[in-house]
C-alpha cells in the first residue's frame, strides 16, 4: 500500500529526469530493509537481551533523523542559489521554488495518511520481530 503512494511523491520532488532513479533507489532500500531488518535482528537476539536490542533499534531511528535533518539542511542550502540583495532573493524563490514534502503531502492528503499508517505498521513489524522469538 505504501510503495504507490511513496512513488507518487517521488514527480513533485525531483527532477523529471531523475524520478525513474529515485524510486528505483527507494524500491531496492525498501526491499532490503525487509530482509535484512528481521534477519539482523535475530542475529543479535543470539548475543544480546530483548531490552538492549530495543535500544539499537531506537538509535537506529535517530540515526535516521539526524541523516534527515541534515540532508534537508544540506540539499536544500544546495540547490538555490545565493542571492545578492533582498530583491534578487524575492526573484530567486519565485523562479527556483524547492518543493517541501509538507507541501506536496498537503496537496495529496490520502498519500499523508498512508505514509503515517505505514509508520505505524512498521513500529508494529517491529515489535513482532523482537517479540516473536522470545
Amino acid at each position: 500500500m505504501t510503495g504507490p503512494s511513496l512513488s507518487a511523491l517521488v514527480p513533485g520532488m525531483v527532477d523529471a529526469g531523475r524520478v525513474r532513479q529515485v524510486t528505483g533507489l527507494m524500491d531496492v532500500t525498501g526491499r532490503l530493509t525487509w530482509f535484512v531488518g528481521p534477519g539482523s535482528s535475530a542475529v543479535l537476539l543470539a548475543f544480546m537481551p530483548a531490552e538492549k536490542l530495543f535500544l539499537v533499534d531506537a538509535s537506529t531511528f535517530m540515526v535516521s533523523a539526524g541523516a534527515f535533518a541534515w540532508l534537508g539542511r544540506t540539499v536544500t542550502a544546495g540547490l538555490a542559489p545565493a542571492a545578492t540583495s533582498p530583491s534578487d532573493h524575492a526573484e530567486l524563490a519565485s523562479e527556483q521554488a524547492v518543493p517541501r514534502a509538507l507541501t506536496v503531502l498537503r496537496g495529496h492528503p490520502r498519500i499523508g495518511w498512508t505514509l503515517a499508517l505505514s509508520g505505524v505498521g512498521e513500529f508494529c513489524s517491529t515489535v513482532l520481530t523482537i517479540g516473536i522469538p522470545i
